[in-house]
């Protein structure tokens, strides 16, 4: 393959909290103009990697994935780095050591350049395109409360509740009335 195009879209994940720990993992999907049924963009698969990715790669997600270089994560709070992990194995890592019932902020470096910090993107089907979802990520999370505390429960479950692309439905949504419903809960 000769001049492919190739864009390489990061994301972050908030994969696991403790009342004193959270674990944050990062990872990509590369894209590829190339013969897609849905477009000028499309998705690279796992066995394709080869092709595209600056190093051998057989995965971009999953614990088992080739690490993208040395990383590290730096939990906040009030501005101020409280806690940190690093990591040159994995593509993602217990930072612990935390208050609990705390909120954080938190940021990933991989190789000393921030991680998923870029404008998201959504795929189009009517454009051919990536393009803007118009949002960036919200790294924060608050620790769960002591493991004896003696305070009410509030949770949400959420499964897959999109494609994650331009369709043209409800005027190019891309799923924000949902995911904006979820962050004013949230909030």
């Amino acid at each position: 393959m000769t001049d492919l195009v190739v864009h390489f879209e990061e994301f972050l994940h908030l994969a696991g909290l403790g009342h004193d720990k959270a674990l944050i993992a990062w990872g990509g999907f590369y894209f590829r103009r190339g013969d897609s049924p849905y477009g000028e963009w499309r998705i690279v698969d796992d066995e394709e990697l080869s092709a595209v990715a600056p190093s051998p790669r057989g995965e971009t997600i999953g614990a088992s994935s080739e690490p993208f270089g040395r990383a590290t994560v730096e939990v906040s709070r009030d501005g101020r780095v409280v806690a940190q992990a690093e990591t040159d194995e994995h593509n993602h890592v217990w930072v612990s050591g935390l208050e609990p019932d705390t909120e954080y902020r938190y940021r990933v470096l991989v190789d000393g350049r921030p991680w998923g910090e870029g404008e998201l993107r959504d795929w189009s089907v009517e454009a051919a395109t990536l393009v803007s979802a118009g949002g960036r990520y919200d790294n924060r999370f608050r620790t769960f409360p002591s493991v004896d505390a003696d305070v009410p429960v509030t949770f949400a479950v959420l499964g897959d509740f999109g494609v994650g692309i331009v369709d043209g439905r409800l005027d190019g949504a891309r799923q924000l009335l949902i995911a904006r419903a979820l962050e004013r809960a949230v909030d």
